[in-house]
């Protein structure tokens, strides 16, 4: 097991909500390594306005985000596949046989109010309204809430002790 988790967030155009779920993964658990992909993505394409407007409000910058294609490379290279519904699961895995047991729903352990899990899809929000990418961001936030400690638990963010080449 790597100290340092590789999780990989895919939506279909890799526009709106996984590069939104990819920032937020990034900010709240910074010692793993997160990347966004779609399924049917618009390559070298932006974020979507809208979803660069409303991660900034959440403090998050997709300023630099380029939407990419769901690769074998990156479906390998990555411990944890979150997907956004039931739907790209099976296309993912469809894909890329090889990723069974590593690809699951964002919200999956997402946490409701009251602390208790409310495993949801979270729905695409592109060409919507701005209330729209607000709720997804929201659903999104929630769902990470809830993979967070989960990670922690498999990747604890702490550093590797010192070996005893690095020691004095």
């Amino acid at each position: 097991m790597s100290a340092r988790p590789s999780l990989l967030v895919v939506c279909e155009g890799n526009l709106c909500r996984s590069p939104i779920a990819a920032a937020l993964l990034a900010a709240r658990l910074p010692h793993a390594t997160v990347r966004s992909a779609g399924l049917a993505p618009r390559t070298g394409h932006p974020a979507d306005p809208l979803a660069r407007a409303v991660a900034r409000e959440l403090g998050l910058d997709l300023d630099a985000h380029v939407a990419g294609p769901v690769t074998a490379d990156l479906c390998r290279y990555a411990d944890l596949i979150l997907v956004m519904d039931r739907a790209q699961q099976r296309d993912v895995e469809a894909r890329h046989l090889f990723t069974r047991g590593r690809v699951f729903r964002l919200g999956e352990h997402a946490i409701a109010p009251g602390g208790t899990r409310a495993g949801f899809d979270v729905p695409d929000p592109y060409r919507g309204t701005r209330a729209d990418f607000v709720r997804c961001a929201s659903l999104i936030a929630a769902a990470v809430d809830g993979w967070r400690p989960l990670i922690l638990a498999r990747w604890p963010d702490r550093p590797a002790a010192l070996s005893p080449s690095t020691s004095s």
